[in-house]
């Protein structure tokens, strides 16, 4: 992605920044414009022809789907009059038939995974077009025509996430352009993915987008498509600064700070280019239930242009999250990154607590260790240094971090003016809050609701009513707040530590057990420990 040539020649001149972002996010960001459809029609034929001689093999799947098709020869004779043969497995179908006995017209297919098909066929069953309904894949959904028994052609296939992938198919595989839509944000699909295939097998440039818009990850994949190579950048949300070097299959390996300073056009695909990097070299962190990270006074270089820690200007707030300059509306303020551990495991379970703790997902927690909540200890993400408050102007958010993973950040719900304090909601649930919690809680009440003791005793009821929970008022209403501490590992028992305990199936044993469905043999083997952490840090 240097700025002296492309494979096509040297570039005479780059393009702006601005014009990246327009074709990145005002073409192939826009789910109503045709740019795939334009792209197949101009470069398809090209790229095609390049990944010929430089010998391509494709997929597996291509291979095998063009070997099996070439011994098709109808439908075998030891399958009863009831079934039918699609070329690859045996299924049944409805529909009209000709007086040969071919499908012809609307009709659909049962397969014996419960896969379906509905739609119309043309001189029988391997010619048809219409929508497969794939049962044995959580119901995704693929539209297209299929010939000779291969889907091929312009598709469309429905994820389970609410998103999509429009592309090509040939041989019934991806082969051509396509992009990838995940759910909504602001009303708008967020981008997944933008690339080429070629026989089932990603080639040239590809844009890999990060979750809820947290960057994107651009680079040319190697000849078994994997995002793979020395020149490989994640470019930051504000397409200004970004990590530029070694990615191995997308992980981040080695890479330094850079500055996006242009961009140009290889063959219909938008190609960012960068400054020399510069800096220390940054790596994948491995967070765990054990590590935080690999080098925790790392400081991120993209949050460090963002915040600053002070003295709070809240009452006994101790350390406060600040903004270095002017930030907007929607835009991520800061990074909470953490230890990482299954919610529904025997290591959750005998967490001591913190006040640190928080949901990352519906599978898995974060935390900052005993110490680690120091910035002499900790300071690669400062997210979890901003002080709680019922009018916030942040709200939690995720985004995928090429250092951290997936993990929570800070984004701003309104304008927050240079030197202000960022404060969000902790969303802790009230009946099980500290008490210093509860206080703020009632002065809130009290001070924004303009709330008197009826109403705070009516909102307590309506709680009780909608979750189970009453919310217990604090003995006294004057503020107290002790100082904060992360969760201490070394009050867990050391082999829930191990990975072995952190695995799927090591949660759904757990599960088993507290339904009491475990063997009894098996329940032997486990700790009759049943104490629990007396709170958890709950973000929606």
């Amino acid at each position: 992605m240097a700025p002296s040539a492309t494979e096509g020649g040297s570039i005479a001149e780059l393009n702006t920044v601005s014009e990246l972002k327009e074709w990145l996010f005002g073409r192939v960001g826009d789910d109503n414009d045709i740019v795939i459809d334009d792209l197949q029609e101009e470069y398809a034929e090209q790229y095609e022809l390049e990944d010929e001689k430089r010998g391509i093999r494709g997929s597996k799947e291509w291979s095998s789907n063009v070997t099996a098709i070439a011994k098709y020869d109808g439908k075998p004779k030891d399958l009863g009059p009831e079934w039918e043969w699609d070329g690859f497995k045996k299924c049944r179908a409805q529909g009209p038939r000709d007086n040969t006995g071919k499908l012809m017209g609307e009709g659909i297919i049962l397969w014996e995974n419960k896969d379906t098909f509905q739609g119309e066929f043309d001189n029988g069953i391997m010619n048809r077009t219409g929508t497969l309904t794939r049962a044995s894949e959580n119901g995704t959904k693929v539209t297209g025509v299929w010939k000779n028994g291969l889907l091929q052609g312009e598709i469309k296939e429905t994820l389970v996430n609410t998103g999509w992938i429009e592309g090509y198919y040939k041989d019934g595989v991806p082969h051509g352009f396509y992009r990838e839509f995940g759910h909504r944000i602001n009303s708008i699909h967020m981008l997944r993915s933008m690339g080429r295939y070629y026989r089932g097998v990603l080639r040239g440039w590809y844009w890999r987008g990060h979750y809820d818009y947290s960057g994107f990850t651009v680079g040319k994949v190697d000849d078994e498509g994997k995002l793979t190579g020395d020149d490989i950048a994640y470019i930051y949300p504000d397409f200004k600064m970004a990590i530029n070097g070694k990615f191995i299959d997308g992980h981040l390996v080695e890479g330094h700070q850079c500055e996006l300073i242009g961009s140009y056009m290889d063959n219909g695909m938008m190609v960012p280019v960068f400054s020399e990097p510069s800096g220390p070299a940054f790596e994948y962190e491995q967070p765990s239930i054990r590590c935080i990270a690999l080098h925790p006074l790392l400081r991120d270089p993209w949050e460090d242009k963002k915040v600053y820690v002070s003295d709070s200007m809240l009452p006994q707030g101790g350390e406060g999250l600040f903004a270095k300059r002017n930030i907007e509306r929607r835009e991520v303020v800061a990074l909470y990154n953490g230890i990482k551990f299954k919610s529904s495991t025997y290591a959750a379970e005998h967490m001591p607590r913190s006040d640190y703790r928080i949901r990352l997902n519906g599978d898995l927690d974060m935390d900052i260790p005993k110490g680690y909540h120091l910035t002499s200890q900790y300071s690669a993400t400062l997210a979890h240094k901003a002080n709680h408050s019922f009018v916030p102007n942040c709200e939690w958010t995720l985004f995928e971090h090429p250092r951290f993973g997936l993990i929570r950040a800070l984004t701003a719900q309104k304008p927050i003016a240079r030197g202000e304090e960022v404060l969000v909601n902790y969303m802790m649930t009230l009946a099980k809050s500290p008490d210093w919690y509860r206080c703020v809680w009632i002065q809130h009440m009290r001070v924004v609701k303009k709330g008197d003791d009826k109403a705070i005793q009516r909102y307590i009821d309506r709680q009780y009513e909608l979750q189970g929970y009453r919310i217990p008022l604090p003995e006294s209403e004057e503020l107290n707040v002790p100082e904060p501490h992360g969760v201490d590992l070394n009050e867990v028992p050391a082999e829930y530590l191990r990975d072995e305990y952190q695995t799927d199936e090591s949660a759904l044993k757990l599960a088993k057990e507290r339904a009491g469905i475990i063997d009894k043999d098996e329940k032997e083997k486990t700790p009759d420990d049943t104490s629990r952490f007396e709170e958890v840090t709950e973000v929606d």
